[in-house]
């Protein structure tokens, strides 16, 4: 049965079948298991994506000024999901924003 697996570090969020502790989108080691896919969003309304923006509130809509991504509950719960709010999945946004954040510290 597939787990589902966050990124301490980027935040990126996968499911996979074998127990899996490093993330495939930036190497991270510092993975945790997620229980329920709520859980890993529950009561926090930090950007996903950045995580240096607080939106005033959960499932706002509201853009975030650091990164672009705009609040979309559904996105976060499966994310995977392309389209909703935002027209890339929240593993995508999350994947081209640090890639993006790579390149300009070259």
């Amino acid at each position: 049965m597939a787990k589902t697996y966050k990124c301490q570090d980027c935040g990126y969020q996968y499911r996979q079948c074998l127990e899996s502790y490093v993330c495939p989108c930036c190497g991270s080691e510092n993975i945790i298991e997620i229980e329920n896919q709520a859980e890993a969003f529950r009561g926090l309304n930090i950007c996903p994506v950045c995580g240096e923006y607080v939106f005033e509130k959960e499932n706002s809509f509201e853009i975030c000024p650091v990164c672009g991504w705009e609040d979309d509950r559904l996105q976060k719960l499966n994310p995977d999901m392309e389209g909703g709010a935002n027209k890339l999945s929240l593993n995508q946004y999350i994947r081209k924003y640090y890639e993006k954040e790579e390149r300009e510290e070259e």
